[in-house]
C-alpha cells in the first residue's frame, strides 16, 4: 500500500463521489495497491468522530467504485491498519471479483481510431501519437465515467468536433470537482448537474473556425479584435437561443447555464475574453481627451456589422426581453 495525494486520487476515483459525501466524513489519507489496481481512502466520521475506511476497486469499464466499507474504528492508525489488511485481501482476487453486476456498455477506448488516419483531426492526432502520457492517462480515465448520450462522441473527438467535444470533456470534470452529479438519461442540453447547492442544466458550445476560411490579413487590427472576434461569439450564442431549451418541460424552472469556449483561432481563448465582454453588454470602454488635454473613460454602445452582416450587441438585454435566465 503507499500513499497517493489527493490530485491523483481524484484523478482516478473523484467521478465516484457523491455530492454531499463530505458532509458526513472527512477525507483524510489516499491510497492505493497493486499499481493502481485498488484505492483506499480514510475517513473520520464528523458526527461520531471516529474513523474508517472505504476501499475502492475497478468494475467491469474499468471505472473505480467502492466494494468495501468499515467503520467505528477508534483511531486513525487502527482504521489505516484495517484498510491495509483489506487492500492485501484484495491484491489475491481476480479483477472480475470486483464487478458490480449493474455494468452497461464497453470500456471505451478513446485513442482506438474509428475513422481514416487522413480524416482525424490533427490535435488528436498529435495526442494519441505524440501527446503526453499524463494528458493521454486523465482522459482514458474520465472516459471509463462519460456518457456517451449522443452515440457519435469518439467519432466527432477524432475528427471534426475535437475541440466542442474536448469543452464538453472540461466541463464534466469542472463540475465533478465542484461536487455534482450528472443526470445523463436527457440528451439536451448537454448536463444536467444535481448537488446540494442545487440544479441546473448547462449547455456547452464553441467558438469554431470559420467555413470557408476568413483571410485575416484582409482585416485591420480594430475590425479584427472590435469587429470579427465578437461577432464569432455571438454567433455561437444566438445559434443556442434559437434552441429554445427553456421551453422544454424538464428544463422549466431550472437555471440554464451557456458554457461558451473560443477555438476559432490557435490559442484565442486565451485572448478573447473581452471580445466576449463587449458582445455580451453591448459596451466598451475607450480612452478619450478633453478639450482641456486631459485623458478620461468612457463608455460607448457597441453595433457590430461585419462581412455584410449585422450582429446585436447587448446579448444579456436580449435575453430580458425573451425572459430567460442564463448564468
Amino acid at each position: 500500500m503507499e500513499a497517493i495525494s489527493l490530485h491523483r486520487f481524484n484523478l482516478l476515483a473523484g467521478y465516484a463521489r457523491l455530492p454531499g459525501a463530505g458532509i458526513v466524513a472527512e477525507e483524510l489519507e489516499w491510497y492505493e495497491a497493486g499499481n493502481e489496481r485498488f484505492l483506499g481512502l480514510l475517513l473520520r466520521d464528523r458526527t461520531d468522530n471516529d474513523f474508517g475506511y472505504s476501499l475502492l476497486a475497478r468494475d467491469r469499464l474499468r471505472r473505480f467504485r467502492a466494494v468495501k466499507f468499515a467503520h467505528s474504528f477508534p483511531s486513525k492508525k487502527a482504521a489505516r491498519t484495517a484498510l491495509t489488511a483489506g487492500l492485501a485481501t484484495c491484491l489475491k482476487l481476480p479483477a472480475k471479483s470486483f464487478y458490480q453486476g449493474d455494468e452497461k456498455g464497453v470500456v471505451v477506448d478513446v485513442f482506438k481510431p474509428v475513422v481514416a488516419s487522413d480524416k482525424m483531426n490533427h490535435a488528436f492526432r498529435e495526442l494519441s501519437t505524440r501527446g503526453s502520457y499524463p494528458a493521454s492517462r486523465l482522459l482514458e480515465e474520465m472516459l471509463h465515467w462519460y456518457e456517451d448520450v449522443d452515440g457519435n462522441f469518439l467519432e466527432q473527438f477524432q475528427t471534426t468536433a475535437f475541440d466542442a467535444r474536448l469543452w464538453e470533456l472540461y466541463l464534466f470534470a469542472t463540475f465533478t470537482e465542484l461536487g455534482y452529479a450528472f443526470d445523463r438519461s436527457i440528451e439536451a442540453p448537454d448536463f444536467f448537474c444535481i448537488g446540494l447547492p442545487g440544479k441546473f442544466f448547462v449547455e456547452a458550445t464553441s467558438v469554431n473556425p470559420s467555413n470557408p476560411p476568413v483571410n485575416l490579413a484582409d482585416m485591420t487590427r480594430d475590425e479584427y479584435y472590435r469587429d470579427y472576434v465578437p461577432k464569432k461569439f455571438g454567433s455561437a450564442l444566438y445559434s443556442k437561443l434559437k434552441k429554445r431549451y427553456w421551453e422544454k418541460e424538464h428544463v422549466k424552472g431550472f437555471p440554464l447555464v451557456i458554457a461558451i469556449q473560443d477555438f476559432h483561432e490557435f490559442q484565442s481563448m486565451s485572448w478573447s475574453l473581452y471580445a466576449l465582454s463587449e458582445f455580451l453588454f453591448g459596451a466598451r470602454n475607450i480612452k478619450r481627451r478633453r478639450e482641456d488635454g486631459r485623458v478620461e473613460s468612457v463608455t460607448e454602445k457597441i453595433e457590430y456589422a461585419f462581412g455584410g452582416s449585422a450582429v446585436s450587441s447587448g446579448f444579456f438585454f436580449r435575453l430580458k426581453m425573451l425572459k430567460t435566465l442564463v448564468v
